[in-house]
């Protein structure tokens, strides 16, 4: 039996080495036992005390995939600073760059899968050769204050989401809306980045109250610019375009625009839907029971009048459950008046992971959350109550607890 947290951490590390060794060959393998000799010996990157191992190992598996741009050799690192990411970085900046790096890029290396190419990784290292980051193939058109923001973005974000937070910053967004926009699904992709610039535009002219952020670039994509599965109008299924693909934002209201998301939201919940099953990620479901006393019999109820006066107690059953199919997820959807539905193809590829905080009582169950986790950076994205309303403080509790046990970061953008 597994005793401390530090032999937990070494099985698992040792199991993504094994994998690596079995997903790489080659000249890329020969690189990746270099560097894993090297990071051993030179730094306590993969030390116990971190429990850092299996991202550190992505890391250095997608390093080693990139072995025929390497500047210097894995021996002569030398590690600076006193944090993993700091470490990390220095290894990279080791090997791929001449100059010094945006400090979001070092989370480049430890995204997607193992063994996973990103066109992140190719910006790195066109980076690191003294390219500009408006030249480096980034599906995003930078202008000059948005590529200097770029520069000073903070740490703790992904490359994606440092892109997008010089972008809104630079527009004049606000820090809550800027939180808000990296929340989002903009936060963790820059698809239709030309299109979706003038939604942007809107939410700093109109000041929208960061709650809305996230509803409103849903309905945008679902409406003006993404394919999706459904049924034709001759029964049918297959890809469906986007219904309006012409739409136009400019001059619109919150108002009229908030209208038109309410009522997406209820036909998302009348949509018929293929039945779609995924499989379930790692985290483990939550149970909690709950006591709650209810006020005493006053002196006319019979049961006082025996001489009860026992105090009484309503029984609350808390859960968080992952939902593992479209029906579920249209039903969760259609009850909590939100878009969930529409994350199938994120959950099906494993890039979304879908959890629902739900409570019985004598009254029956009701559905309270709907949590949205990133399983492959194990961060939560967002939790919100129906009509995308925040949390109240017993489901943040409840949701805290949860997240620590299983592992899950919680960032400040989760507006949980």
């Amino acid at each position: 039996m597994e005793r401390t947290m530090g032999e937990v951490a070494k099985r698992r590390l040792d199991e993504s080495i094994r994998l690596a060794r079995g997903t790489i060959e080659g000249h890329a393998l020969a690189s990746y036992e270099r560097l894993l000799a090297a990071v051993w010996s030179r730094s306590d990157l993969l030390s116990r005390r971190y429990r850092c191992g299996p991202a550190v190992n992505v890391a250095l598996v997608a390093l080693a995939m990139k072995s025929a741009c390497f500047l210097r050799d894995p021996e002569s690192f030398v590690p600076s600073g006193a944090s993993p990411h700091e470490v990390l970085a220095s290894l990279a900046e080791h090997l791929l760059a001449d100059f010094p790096m945006p400090k979001p890029m070092t989370s480049a290396w430890v995204e997607g899968e193992l063994g996973e190419s990103l066109p992140s990784h190719e910006w790195y290292v066109r980076l690191g050769r003294g390219e500009s980051v408006r030249r480096i193939g980034i599906p995003l058109t930078l202008t000059r204050a948005m590529a200097h923001l770029f520069t000073q973005a903070p740490r703790h974000l992904t490359v994606i989401e440092a892109l997008r937070w010089a972008e809104v910053t630079a527009l004049g967004g606000t820090d809550a809306l800027v939180a808000a926009v990296l929340a989002s699904r903009l936060g963790r992709s820059l698809e239709h980045g030309e299109l979706l610039r003038p939604l942007l535009e809107l939410f700093v002219r109109l000041e929208v109250d960061p709650e809305h952020v996230g509803p409103i670039v849903d309905y945008v994509r679902a409406i003006k610019l993404e394919w999706r599965e459904g049924f034709r109008d001759d029964g049918s299924f297959g890809p469906l375009p986007p219904p309006e693909p012409e739409l136009d934002l400019r001059g619109r209201t919150l108002a009229s625009l908030l209208r038109r998301v309410d009522a997406w939201h209820l036909a998302l919940g009348r949509a018929p839907l293929a039945d779609t099953t995924w499989r379930p990620s790692r985290y483990a479901p939550l149970r909690v029971e709950e006591r709650r006393p209810l006020p005493r019999r006053d002196e006319h109820d019979n049961a006082h009048a025996r001489g009860d006066d026992e105090p009484r107690h309503e029984l609350r059953i808390f859960t968080i459950t992952e939902v593992l199919s479209s029906y579920e997820l249209a039903r969760e959807g259609r009850e909590m008046r939100h878009c969930v539905a529409t994350y199938v193809g994120e959950c099906v590829a494993g890039r979304a992971s879908i959890w629902s905080l739900r409570m019985e009582s004598k009254e029956g169950m009701r559905r309270l959350l709907t949590i949205e986790i990133d399983p492959r950076a194990g961060r939560m994205r967002q939790a919100r109550r129906k009509c995308n309303a925040r949390a109240g403080e017993k489901e943040r509790a409840l949701v805290t607890e949860w997240a620590a046990r299983e592992g899950v970061v919680i960032p400040a953008r989760a507006v949980l």
